[in-house]
């Protein structure tokens, strides 16, 4: 059968590189002719290909590649068709069987292991083998003059995000979007438009049964640095068929505080 098989070498006429690896561990390899191999001649087609994962010579570690350019590289995988990439962090116990039981995180820290930032996956109840399997991701920040993370965001197991929420209010059923500020500091919510003194839509509601890209209800506005009539609108979608862009101003507020409602007058 097949072996398997370690690789020590140096700089050679194939690998004049300093990323070039150090250490190669080699799988598939065909018995009797597999490490046929010697430093400063061409690789065999018995070894070529056949690195499953190497350490080069500048620290690098990379899996599936002879060329990790990174600290860790991980290219292709058995599972994917198309060559993904993926990094799989596995349980090496029982499934969750409570909700916040920790699945893997990845952390963010200096030498001495002080962590800045940590994203983080736990359950959202308990796994049942084969039906379900429940997962939450949390993104935490440490603040100035901090030591420790806290939670500033989660991406729920039904399509939820939260963002800053407090303490008293993460177990609260949400909508889609839940975001918290300290609105008397800084905005709770911010939109801008890159394009000064032109109309923009501003927010849009669409629907899912309709794939195209659809302007079903909108929020526009106007934003002029030297002029006064800016305004911010609401525009609902008149009933027309397909493709279901057609749209008919309903609530106008001006700059002067005027506000028209179905009101021709709105659009001069």
């Amino acid at each position: 059968g097949n072996i398997a098989g370690i690789v020590f070498e140096g700089s050679n006429a194939n690998n004049t590189s300093g990323n070039h690896p150090a250490i190669r561990f080699l799988v598939d390899l065909p018995a009797g002719n597999g490490l046929n191999y010697s430093l400063g001649s061409t690789k065999t087609a018995a070894i070529d290909n056949k690195t499953a994962a190497c350490i080069t010579s500048s620290g690098n570690f990379g899996i599936g590649t002879e060329n990790p350019t990174s600290s860790l590289v991980v290219e292709g995988n058995a599972t994917f068709t198309g060559g993904t990439g993926t990094l799989q962090l596995q349980l090496g116990g029982a499934n969750p069987n409570s909700q916040g039981s920790g699945l893997g995180e990845i952390r963010f820290t200096d030498s001495n292991e002080s962590c800045g930032a940590v994203i983080k996956a736990e359950s959202d109840a308990a796994w049942s083998n084969g039906s379900s399997y429940p997962g939450y991701l949390t993104f935490q920040t440490t603040a100035a003059s901090a030591t420790s993370s806290s939670e500033i965001m989660r991406i729920t197991s039904d399509a939820k995000v939260k963002i800053n929420i407090p303490s008293a209010k993460a177990g609260i059923t949400t909508g889609a979007l839940d975001v918290w500020g300290d609105g008397t500091s800084y905005p709770t919510l911010r939109l801008g438009n890159t394009d000064i003194d032109e109309v923009g839509e501003f927010i849009r509601f669409g629907r899912k049964d309709i794939s195209s890209d659809i302007r079903y209800h909108s929020i526009y506005g106007r934003n002029s640095a030297t002029e006064s009539n800016n305004y911010i609108a609401l525009k609902l979608h008149d009933g027309s068929g397909s493709p279901f862009t057609g749209q008919q101003e309903v609530v106008r507020i001006t700059a002067d505080g005027v506000w028209y409602i179905n009101s021709p007058d709105s659009a001069s």
